[in-house]
């Protein structure tokens, strides 16, 4: 088996509540860490100072000379001229890569430099819509990449039953009566199932989807705030033609100039694998046209429209690459931030692709898991009755029913609710307590308490209990028949609930009281059939000597012979498995 990380360890042992919040918080420490916000080396003063000296050094005579001689007169240190020199270098580089861009006795940037990141705008904006959502919807994120992962990985598992069979789930809740122990099952699977993906394959996916989160940068990029400084106010959208731009103030701009400089070196790393992966588009696009991507063709179904995204990112890509050529963005942060030596550092966004995929597949099979619940604990309960009952037919009762009578559902109306754990009580005591169980406490009374009064005084108290519950249960059915009071009031209901507010809320109250006399009932049932368990119980654990001696003696009991205490073990044993049966049945009822 594969080893569990201690941080799995401890996660599965967690409430999912719990679990989900924890991944949360891990997710956003992770959004944090992977920020991609360009980040200026911080040099000492005695590394700025040995990289003057350095350059100083190697640069050639002419150089030298013009920094010795305007020291000579202007009386400023040779590393403040060297600063000069070299800030007057970069401006004529900029020009003469672009000119026009910069007023640079004005310190501000011209409408030329302002129309080029216009143009870096429009090739951004039809991809607006998918890379909004493959960026800031974090479900949709999870989703479009778990859908790359599971397009790709031939080993791909997709459904619950995959992790845990249906078989499984209900050996599970058969066992320990728990769903909690379903979901600690598949956690485990799922966490195997997760550790077990090869890292080189996800490895090459993340490189492969390099391309995503480079767009998903640039459409990020604040372009409305930074034309504002040109004086435009950018519509939605913006208009094809040129808008009229102003200059603007280069101090003002220069942090959105290192942010604008972060996608587009992205993009241009991006675009040197041009096998970029097109699955989160296409999940996007089923997404989009109200198609579950799990039941379709996948890919060749919106080809069409796939085509047209490849089109759009190479025009972009194309676009980046030509800002890049005629924006010499970092030699402009450098100059208006007068360090020649300025340097932006920042780390490749990572996709966390692994964390991504198990977000999806834990959510998605969670999902699936909890729609299957319900369906496994009622055929297990249901199996377990009718091997607890052992007849073929259970009774029913005839008028404390699930169906009132009226479309209850369409008027979002409840009915009885412990319809089914009422009637498994009468069975269990037609069908058990007035055979074995009843034979055993015979037995007991002439054997073991022939001389105990005082315990089969109790034992017959919880018998007389049980005799009086059977036909007091008929007689709660028989009091909604038609020709018994309760029984009109329902009938009374039926004809006037459609269209009587009043109606509908006194129907509600006479649901909760019947309710309530079929919860006593059940109560009573199981207080006397747990009364009788004890007594059984006591009998069988006893440390007197006479009363061992008797749990050995043999009796033919329904063709077989059996020991006293045999008999009383799988009598106490099958009352537990009523009781148990019974709780779990109730909490269903109860929608838990």
């Amino acid at each position: 088996m594969l080893e569990k990380t201690r941080l799995e360890e401890l996660s599965i042992a967690l409430p999912d509540k719990e679990r989900k919040e924890l991944l949360d918080r891990i997710s956003r420490r992770m959004e944090r860490e992977e920020s991609e916000e360009a980040v200026p080396v911080e040099l000492r003063e005695d590394e700025r100072e040995k990289i003057i000296e350095y350059e100083l050094r190697r640069a050639g005579w002419w150089v030298q000379f013009i920094v010795w001689m305007r020291t000579l007169l202007t009386g400023r240190r040779p590393r403040e001229v060297f600063i000069d020199v070299r800030l007057r270098r970069l401006r004529a580089a900029i020009r003469a890569a672009s000119p026009g861009l910069s007023g640079f006795d004005t310190r501000d940037l011209s409408p030329k430099f302002a129309r080029k990141v216009y143009d870096l705008l429009l090739r951004v904006q039809p991809l607006l819509e998918p890379y909004r959502a493959l960026s800031s919807d974090k479900t949709a994120r999870a989703a479009a990449y778990a859908y790359l992962v599971e397009q790709r990985y031939e080993k791909a598992r997709k459904t619950v039953e995959e992790f845990v069979t249906g078989n499984e789930m209900e050996e599970i809740f058969a066992e320990t009566g728990q769903t909690d122990d379903i979901r600690r099952r598949l956690a485990t699977r799922l966490g195997e199932y997760v550790r077990a993906l090869p890292e080189s394959f996800i490895g090459t996916l993340e490189e492969h989807c390099r391309m995503h989160l480079a767009i998903g940068r640039i459409v990020a990029f604040p372009f409305a705030a930074f034309l504002r400084y040109f004086n435009h106010v950018l519509p939605e959208p913006a208009e094809p033609r040129y808008p009229s731009f102003e200059h603007a103030p280069a101090m003002l701009v220069l942090d959105l100039l290192e942010k604008l400089f972060v996608p587009v070196a992205l993009l241009r790393r991006a675009a040197a694998d041009p096998e970029w992966a097109p699955e989160p588009l296409a999940y996007w696009l089923l997404a989009k046209s109200g198609a579950t991507p799990a039941d379709e063709p996948g890919i060749a179904r919106v080809e069409g429209e796939l085509a047209k995204l490849r089109v759009l990112i190479a025009e972009l890509v194309a676009e980046a690459e030509s800002f890049e050529e005629t924006i010499p963005l970092l030699d402009i942060i450098r100059y208006f931030r007068r360090d020649p030596w300025y340097q932006l550092v920042f780390n490749p966004p990572r996709l966390f692709l692994k964390s991504l995929y198990t977000s999806a597949l834990r959510d998605r099979i969670g999902a699936e898991l909890e729609q299957r619940l319900g369906t496994i604990r009622e055929r297990v309960i249901n199996r377990k009755i009718q091997e607890l009952l052992k007849i073929p037919k259970p009774v029913e009762l005839q008028y404390y029913r699930e169906n009132p009578g009226f479309d209850h559902r369409s008027l979002g109306l409840p009915t009885f609710t412990h319809v089914r754990s009422i009637t498994f009580t009468a069975n269990y005591l037609l069908a058990q307590y007035k055979g074995p169980i009843l034979e055993a406490v015979n037995l007991l009374a002439g054997t073991v308490l022939a001389n105990n009064r005082i315990t089969q005084s109790r034992i017959t108290q919880h018998t007389s209990t049980l005799e009086d519950l059977e036909a007091r249960i008929v007689l709660f059915d028989r009091s909604l028949a038609p020709d018994e009071d309760d029984g009109k009031q329902l009938a009374r209901f039926r004809f006037t609930i459609a269209t009587d507010i009043l109606v509908q809320k006194s129907y509600k109250g006479f649901l909760v009281q019947k309710d309530r006399e079929a919860r006593d009932l059940i109560e009573k049932a199981v207080d006397a059939l747990g009364g009788v368990k004890r007594v059984l119980d006591e009998i069988r654990t006893s440390a007197f000597e006479n009363i061992r001696s008797l749990l050995k003696t043999l009796h033919s009991w329904r063709g077989h012979n059996q020991t006293l205490g045999q008999i009383l073990n799988a009598r106490s044993e099958g009352i537990a498995a009523f009781l148990k049966l019974l709780d779990q049945l109730m909490e269903l009822e109860k929608g838990g």
